[in-house]
């Protein structure tokens, strides 16, 4: 058997992710690619070892509060981009992920859902609800045939959200 790579992405050149959706409310705390300012809450570094760029929600200044520019009053969403998987026998997706949900006036209230689509986003299938915080970077990987039939129209998408009380 063989394995092949469809997409990989360090982040450190513009692939052509999508930071926001339409439908996105948050008023603070939206994705952007930058090196990362660490925090109580956030990484400081990439979890590549030699690159610096990653997707953040929200980039406070050095030395600034939690709350500077978490995701506060919505969601905002961090959309890959389009994957062709036709023809494929089966695929996985897989992610290094680091989540915060453990700090603030309202702890451990959100879900971090992350999701697939096999038609260019027009539905979306949750592949997980990440709602436990992470202690740094951790590895994540999903099969994406146990959520989808396989299309040349594949799309991920991470939503960041705020709903709760702060």
């Amino acid at each position: 058997a063989s394995v092949s790579t469809v997409f990989s992405d360090d982040f450190e050149t513009d692939k052509g992710w999508g930071y926001g959706a339409a439908g996105d409310d948050a008023t603070t705390g939206q994705w952007v690619r930058v090196d990362p300012v660490g925090t109580g809450a956030q990484p400081e570094n990439d979890h590549t070892a030699a690159g610096t760029m990653c997707a953040v929600t929200g980039q406070g200044s050095s030395g600034g509060s939690l709350g500077e520019a978490d995701i506060d009053g919505g969601t905002t969403t961090l959309v890959s981009p389009l994957l062709n998987l036709a023809g494929a026998d089966e695929a996985y997706f897989s992610a290094w992920i680091a989540y915060s949900n453990d700090a603030g006036s309202n702890p451990n209230t959100e879900v971090f859902p992350i999701q697939v689509s096999n038609n260019n986003g027009s539905t979306w299938v949750t592949m997980e609800n990440v709602s436990a915080s992470t202690s740094g970077w951790v590895f994540k990987s999903w099969r994406l045939n146990d959520f989808v039939t396989l299309t040349a129209t594949m799309r991920v998408r991470f939503r960041g959200q705020d709903l709760a009380a702060n």
